[in-house]
């Protein structure tokens, strides 16, 4: 704005310059104070104050507010001014009202009153001034006051050009800030239309930007501005810019009229009117030849001003998509800019060619840029326009050139961006299925896919072992592929997937024999999937003996094959595994003595997992009783399955896949056949398939309403939900803020919230309503998916004991950081240790499985069976209190399981009394078995056997369950064959063998308790009172008559952070000297004793190693290339060590990356006390791998070793760079060869909590720069990694996806194969 003469006001100008002035924020506040005190003065003691004085004034408050300082007053004195005639007050009063303006200011309605009389005035000046503040304000407000004042201004025909400019804009304003507040009226809408023809192009640009919002919100209203709009534009571009000196933008004439008419028009189909049409068509005509005119000027302002009117004509005409011509020279244009020098240029050619490739008019004119497409794919740098490419070879891909393409892709996939990578995999896994004309090429397309990118296609997996078996005309092929599937992308192939492949063996006898042996081949991979073992380990256990004559798969061979495969399988494979090892003994009775040893293995024989041990026991039993010929009966191969629908089908349209693949739909399902032996091959038939999902807990209510006896976890309808009295239960809390949570005979658990903004504070009181203290105390209050980022729960540690009849309090926060549905859960739990009567103990624990199923994990139920099976005092009591927990009408599925076991061993305990006779008890159990999950029924089934054994005179009931087609020919090949074998072994034995087969298991061996395993590995820092080694018992064996479940091995004591970080590192020698006898050993790292080394990327000094004789401690400070380290030797004994000696060394390649040079050891430590050792060791290269440790001592005249990896990583050679954003960027770009960045996708391990992930980054040794990247979720920074040789720049970008629950690690280093090894490192901590 112009100064006028004597409105320079001084008083502003000293108070800015004194504030610049201030050296200091508390100097600054003291001028800011001091200036606040004497503008309240003169506003209330000096009335005479002119317009002058309060605008100055004024304009100081509005400083100070910009500032950042509140202003509480003032306000009326800037209302006055709005009264004021002289421009320069008035426009203060508006400046401020505009800035510090809101919603709940009182004098709202004097301030709409000031703005109602400016713009009734006749001062083109003043009413511009309101415009502008009712524009910056635009709340709902402002919009119902002036609904009808502005309009006014806007269509009047005495309103000035640039009023009528400012008017529309202010309705623009309104009506995208309210637009339900702002109504105008119907009567006006021709005549705003009208403004489309005004002669001031000002007032035409204004208005059609008004006129495209209105359009879009009631389109048929407004359809009378298509002919003026095409008749406005027809002027336009027709014109010579010479016509329109005022709006041409270098030689453009009024470009940006132009693109809002153009963008107005796509609001509406082609115009019906012929003549409209065609004015319309010669404009775009007109604009695609300007195109291909000479530049008029070399300036890049001259070419975006015609390129922008160029595009948007091209999307008009991709819009109509009527004119096969303009489509065609639109191609034609475009294909022109892909190799144009601008990348926003190419970006933008390859989206709109996007678009014409959906039209039938152009898609064949799209197609001629095939080659121009995928050489920008190959060679385009900027990862948006490769994308852009992507999409357009997709859209462009139709059955002539498919093959072609899709090769293409799978070849730029390899090195494909990760940002773009699972969008070509879904786009290649499209095209191949959509335009295959042989599905062979189909399912390579596929496998190679999955090999390039198997993070990504877990649903592509399923397809393909769906179009495998649909068009296998050769069952080798189909076992090749589906083999070759396991291999490559075993992680992704569901139980669904090598069931189907079980059952296309059993019931095909000519394909058998070529199974086994590629069956045993796959074996033979060193890296061998573990459904690979399980989809091998079946066929070999059926048809081994096909090969067996080869002396490459000899009998012995296959055994030792698949058990060197045993010991890295999960308890579940292991299972099946020793059904196929017991399949051996009947197949090679050569071998039957090295299956035995190993079914008596302690791991087997008394496994902790049940399953495992019950089978082991059971099939050694077998192999001892059974001949040759009752052992053939009952291990007779599998009979052929009955076809039903491919539970592979199931899956799929479970899954909601985005496309079918064709000739899999439901329509074109042949009908429901039964394939012998000799069958034409699987059928995909329309029968569903029951599958048993996986249980989803629904997170609507509380996790535990002990209140009430129907408690989420129960099988109802074969479906676990929350109950409707559990759910009731929780909305309680709706309307209050306090009350009892829950309660039953031993705690009551009261809640009081009090809410402050976002933020409720939490107060829990645990009351123990018991005459005995509750010890181990431990409460978790979490939150799960989508909830996670929803709320923040901060809780306080609660006491670990509860005194009798006392109250614990508890004490946190909860934050709302975003609106929620879900309910946090809850855990409380105490240890099974101190039950002093174990009826009490089984009384609780089964409780604690009818109410919270859900939570209770396989070692809950597993030592509930352990107790009862150690204890002979309990088994009776045990019995009849399973028998009547199974009588519930909703009884959980962990409940029916370890019902189910119970009674299979002591259910002959309860059977004389007649409402639990074997019967009644049989009868009970079946009548849960259609609830339960194949797992389960797999369980029940091997009850039923002890049934026979037990009672004798329900066999035939029994019989007729195993012989039922659900079981004998069940798609679940764990069923099927447990049904099977059973049915053979209650036929052929008598019940003298049976009785051994089947005799009762035998005490479980007395090891630390799972549940405290657990426990431990959820929390490892924190341990339970009174478990600590100084505190333990000797290891002791507890037998029959024991006073209570022990946890007899000595708990792990782990040192505080704080020790350490106190005396650099404090080593823990108050534990006792084991009771054991050492002999001469070799201790190892194991999840016992060692500590994961990976943690010593966040830390510098922690405990190494530690066992029952010796705690060594390590300390170290890097100094540029060099790492300065401290270990320390704690002798844990009351025994001297003596010849004690250490070596530090590196192998291979990392002799010449580290040279270290440690001082000699002291030989001897005397008892509890420690050896300290120093060194350094310097990098002269980066490097991957690990120096090892090892250290050797006597111990009581026994030679004890231990070896282990000495935690020396890259990044402890890290130094932190700290720079700006234009740096950050200018040195991302210079490393930009592939083998100088790694990127890497993966899921997230723990809770994706921001502060946390920025302290491992700055643990790891990176510097974490703020306000680099626009997403503040992500996360970069820069480090410099120091060898002797050189120094290697490396920079990094973390980005988190909460929702997906994944990150993107993404590492640049300016040295070759250093950012791999990064990437490796972190991969799996977050």
């Amino acid at each position: 704005m112009p100064t006028m003469r004597g409105d320079a006001m001084r008083g502003l100008a000293v108070f800015i310059s004194d504030i610049r002035n201030c050296k200091s924020r508390e100097a600054e506040l003291r001028r800011i104070n001091k200036e606040l005190t004497n503008i309240r003065q003169r506003f209330r003691a000096d009335k005479t104050l002119d317009g002058y004085q309060k605008k100055k004034y004024v304009c100081k408050l509005l400083f100070i507010f910009l500032l950042g300082h509140d202003i509480d007053f003032g306000y009326m004195e800037a209302v006055n001014l709005l009264s004021s005639n002289k421009y320069t007050e008035k426009q203060i009063g508006y400046l401020f009202i505009s800035v510090i303006m809101n919603s709940s200011t009182e004098m709202k309605q004097l301030i709409i009153q000031n703005i109602r009389n400016d713009l009734q005035s006749r001062n083109p000046i003043f009413i511009n001034l309101a415009l502008q503040c009712v524009a910056n304000i635009g709340d709902r407000e402002m919009a119902v006051a002036f609904t009808n004042d502005i309009p006014r201004l806007l269509i009047s025909g005495d309103t000035i050009d640039a009023v009528k400019q400012s008017a529309a804009l202010c309705l623009l304003r309104l009506h995208r800030t309210s637009p339900d507040s702002l109504q105008l009226n119907t009567e006006w809408t021709a005549r705003i239309i009208h403004l489309l023809n005004d002669q001031h192009l000002g007032v035409a640009t204004a208005a059609v930007s008004l006129i495209d919002a209105l359009v879009k919100r009631n389109p048929d209203e407004y359809k009378g501005c298509v002919n003026l709009a095409v008749s406005r534009l027809s002027r336009i571009v027709t014109s010579s810019y010479t016509d329109f000196q005022d709006y041409t933008y270098y030689f453009v004439p009024a470009p940006w009229l132009c693109v809002k008419l153009l963008r107005l028009l796509q609001n509406y189909p082609p115009p019906d009117d012929p003549s409209i049409r065609s004015r319309l068509n010669e404009c775009l005509d007109t604009i695609l030849n300007k195109a291909q005119e000479p530049l008029k000027s070399k300036k890049v302002q001259h070419s975006n001003a015609r390129n922008a009117v160029l595009f948007e004509a091209i999307n008009l005409i991709i819009h109509m998509d009527c004119e096969s011509s303009l489509l065609v020279r639109a191609c034609n244009q475009l294909g022109q800019f892909l190799q144009n020098r601008e990348t926003n240029l190419r970006y933008l050619a390859l989206e709109s060619m996007c678009l014409l490739a959906a039209s039938e008019f152009s898609h064949e004119a799209v197609k001629k840029h095939q080659d121009t497409v995928i050489n920008a794919l190959k060679s385009e740098r900027d990862v948006s326009v490769r994308q852009r490419a992507v999409d357009l070879l997709y859209a462009m891909c139709d059955r002539s050139n498919a093959q072609d393409l899709v090769q293409e892709m799978l070849t730029y996939l390899e090195t494909a961006d990760y940002t773009i990578r699972e969008e070509m995999v879904l786009k290649i896994a499209i095209l191949s299925e959509k335009y295959a004309v042989d599905y062979k090429w189909y399912l390579d397309v596929m496998l190679k896919l999955i090999r390039i990118a198997g993070d990504f296609v877990s649903e592509e997996v399923l397809k393909i072992a769906i179009l495998s078996e649909k068009y296998a005309v050769d069952y080798k092929w189909y076992l090749d592929v589906m083999l070759k599937l396991i291999r490559i992308a075993g992680d992704f192939v569901s139980e669904e997937v090598w069931y189907r492949v079980i059952q296309v063996v059993v019931n095909r006898t000519d394909v058998q024999s070529y199974a086994a042996k590629i069956a045993f081949e796959a074996l033979q991979a060193p890296a061998c999937h573990e459904n690979m073992v399980k989809v091998a380990g079946y066929i070999l256990g059926e048809y081994g003996n096909l090969i067996a004559l080869d002396p490459r798969s000899t009998p012995i061979i296959q055994f030792d094959l698949l058990h060197s495969k045993y010991h890295l399988c999960s308890p579940t494979t292991r299972c099946l595994i020793l059904s196929t090892y017991m399949k051996f003994v009947n197949l090679f009775p050569e071998i039957k003595h090295h299956i035995q040893d190993i079914l008596r293995h302690d791991s087997n024989h008394r496994s902790s997992d049940v399953e495992i041990q019950q089978r082991a026991t059971e099939y050694l039993k077998l192999s001892e009783v059974c001949n040759p010929t009752v052992l053939a009966t009952i291990l007779e191969i599998m009979p052929p399955y009955p076809e039903k629908q491919s539970p592979l089908l199931v899956r799929l349209k479970q899954k909601k896949p985005l496309t079918e693949p064709e000739g899999v739909t439901e329509s074109q399902s042949p009908p429901p056949t039964t394939t012998g032996q000799n069958g034409d091959g699987p059928k995909l038939t329309e029968t569903a398939l029951h599958l048993n999902q996986q249980h989803q807990q629904e997170q609507n209510g509380l996790l535990l309403s002990l209140d009430t006896p129907e408690s989420n976890g129960y099988y109802e309808e074969s479906t676990s939900k929350p109950s409707s009295s559990t759910l009731q239960s929780a909305k309680k809390f709706l309307f209050k803020n306090s009350d009892i949570l829950f309660e039953n005979d031993l705690i009551q658990i009261g809640i009081k919230g009090e809410t402050i903004k976002s933020t409720i504070h939490i107060e829990l009181y645990y009351g123990n309503k018991t005459t005995l203290q509750l010890t181990n105390f431990s409460t978790n209050i979490f939150t799960l998916g989508e909830l996670e980022s929803e709320l923040r729960i901060n809780m306080e540690p609660v006491k670990s004991t509860i005194d009798p009849r006392a109250q614990s309090k508890q004490t946190g926060t909860i934050d709302c950081l975003a609106d929620f549905r879900d309910l946090p859960m809850m855990n409380i739990s105490f240890l099974e240790k101190y039950a002093v009567d174990y009826k009490w103990y089984l009384d609780v624990m089964l409780k604690l499985i009818r109410i919270a199923g859900d939570f209770v994990s396989e070692e809950v139920w597993y030592r509930v069976i352990q107790v009862v099976v150690n204890r002979t005092d309990v088994q009776s009591y045990a019995a009849k209190i399973a028998f009547e927990a199974l009588q519930a009408p909703a009884c959980h599925e962990n409940m029916v399981k370890v019902a189910g076991y119970i009674l299979g061993e002591y259910g002959n305990l309860i059977a004389l009394d007649p409402r639990s006779t074997p019967i009644i008890q049989f009868d009970l159990l079946h009548s849960k078995y259609h609830l339960c999950s194949p797992t389960t029924r797999c369980l029940i089934l091997s009850t039923y056997m002890k049934f026979v054994n037990l009672f004798p005179e329900i066999k035939h009931h029994i019989q007729d369950i195993l012989r039922h087609d659900s079981n004998h020919r069940s798609s679940d090949v764990e069923i099927q064959q447990r049904a099977t074998e059973y049915l053979k072994l209650s036929e052929v034995c008598n019940p003298t063998v049976l009785a051994t087969i089947l005799e009762i298991m035998p005490p479980y061996p007395e090891k630390q308790s799972p549940l405290l395993v657990r426990l431990k590995q959820k929390k490892p820092l924190t341990e339970p009172e009174g478990v600590t080694e100084s505190q333990s018992p000797p290891p002791t064996t507890i037998g029959q008559n024991g006073d209570g479940p022990k946890l007899t091995e000595t708990a792990l004591h782990l040192n505080q952070q704080h020790q350490e970080q106190q005396n650099g590192l404090l080593l823990s020698l108050d534990t006792p000297e084991s009771n054991g006898y050492y002999e001469e050993s070799t201790s190892k790292p194991s999840s016992s004793t060692l500590q994961s080394a990976k943690k010593f990327l966040f830390k510098n000094s922690d405990i190494l190693f530690e066992n029952d004789l010796i705690q060594i401690g390590i300390k170290g400070e890097t100094i540029k290339s060099t790492i300065h380290i401290e270990l320390y030797y704690g002798n844990k004994t009351t025994l001297q060590l003596t010849n004690f000696s250490t070596n530090i060394f590196a192998l291979g390649e990392l002799e010449s990356e580290l040279r270290i040079n440690m001082e000699p050891v002291k030989s001897t430590i005397d008892p509890r006390a420690q050896s300290k050792q120093t060194g350094t060791i310097d990098c002269l290269a980066d490097f991957r791998d690990l120096p090892m440790m090892n250290i050797s001592f006597l111990y009581n005249n026994m030679l004890q070793k231990i070896d282990c990896p000495f935690p020396i990583y890259i990044n402890k050679f890290i130094e932190k760079a700290e720079m700006d954003s234009n740096n950050f960027f200018l040195r991302w770009r210079n490393l930009e060869k592939p083998s100088q960045e790694c990127q890497k996708i993966f899921p997230a391990k723990f809770p994706m909590i921001h502060e946390d992930c920025r302290q491992k980054l700055d643990d790891f040794g990176w510097s974490c720069l703020m306000g680099i990247d626009v997403n503040a979720e992500n996360f970069c920074g820069a480090g410099i990694i120091h060898t002797t040789s050189q120094a290697i720049g490396c920079l990094y970008r973390l980005e988190p996806n909460k929702q997906a629950k994944m990150y993107r690690l993404t590492i640049r280093a300016s040295k070759d194969g250093v950012a791999n090894r990064l990437v490796e490192l972190l991969d799996d901590q977050f």
